[in-house]
């Protein structure tokens, strides 16, 4: 067979490859479209995976992310997670034969006879704010996750802004707000209790890696994140694409480790290059953070 039989070939058969993986994305985002508009994990990522490969960095057409915020609430009895037209309430107190992993700490921690309570809190509110840990802990990695873990090109790639994608936001009831007022898990719990510590010393069962190693973007290294929360506030964690004057900007210059993270995307014949990273911050400063909010 000649070369140019070969090369004929094999370009048509990509064209077919690709067309055929838009139309499968294509038709799944409709039939999930059609069902409701609340977060699918398999949705999300492949939305991230169309955005990544189909976006244009001429034209600056972009494919739309599927990946709506989760809204978490929390109370000392039971916690709330709401997207979209999906809402569901988990009962701390409810049959352990029946509850969801969701609350599969406070469980264990209930069980748990070396955690006991505090002189101010007892053990069933220390084991309410371990499973706040938890589920903030699983949400952080899982935005960090859905988004390629800061390693693909991803939203406009002609927008120069900072933009971002608000994964989840955390809230807490008004009784938690009254009873621990504007306190932060590091001022009510021993160490080994606290948000930080669950970050740095737990992670998914199975896997020898702890959530602060699966969530750790380019720049922790410079500045390392502590992680808390004041009951008085509600969080968010926020997944950004930070350009390149933006990074220069905020760091004076970019060190090697920096050069050796960023990612460039051509434009024709120019390039550009980004730096993806993933906060754990009050809701308040969101606005500060990011310049251009995606559609989810």
């Amino acid at each position: 067979m000649k070369k140019a039989e070969l090369t004929t070939e094999t370009t048509i058969s990509m064209i077919v490859l690709v067309l055929v993986f838009i139309a499968l994305i294509t038709l799944v985002i409709k039939l999930n479209s059609k069902v409701d508009n609340s977060y699918d994990e398999q949705i999300c990522k492949l939305s991230v995976v169309a955005n990544s490969r189909l976006n244009s960095p001429v034209t600056g057409e972009t494919w739309s992310i599927k990946c709506p915020t989760r809204y978490h609430f929390f109370d000392l009895k039971f916690l709330t997670e709401e997207s979209g037209e999906r809402k569901k309430t988990y009962d701390y107190t409810e049959d352990p034969m029946k509850s969801d992993y969701i609350i599969l700490e406070y469980l264990n921690c209930m069980k748990d006879t070396t955690i006991t309570g505090t002189a101010d809190l007892s053990k069933e509110e220390v084991c309410a704010i371990q499973n706040i840990n938890a589920v903030i802990a699983q949400r952080h990695a899982l935005c960090w996750e859905q988004f390629g873990r800061g390693d693909i090109p991803v939203f406009n790639q002609l927008e120069s802004k900072r933009q971002c994608a608000v994964c989840s936001v955390y809230d807490f009831s008004k009784e938690m707000k009254r009873r621990f007022k504007n306190s932060y898990t590091a001022d009510l719990l021993p160490t080994e209790l606290t948000l930080d510590y669950y970050m740095r010393t737990r992670g998914p069962l199975g896997r020898n890696i702890t959530w602060a190693q699966l969530t750790s973007d380019p720049l922790d290294h410079m500045a390392p994140p502590y992680y808390d929360y004041n009951f008085d506030e509600s969080y968010a964690s926020v997944f950004i694409s930070n350009r390149e004057d933006w990074i220069t900007e905020k760091l004076g210059k970019i060190t090697d480790f920096i050069l050796e993270k960023l990612h460039i995307v051509k434009k024709g014949e120019e390039e550009e290059s980004f730096l993806n990273t993933i906060e754990f911050l009050p809701e308040s400063e969101v606005a500060r953070e990011c310049d251009v909010l995606v559609e989810q």
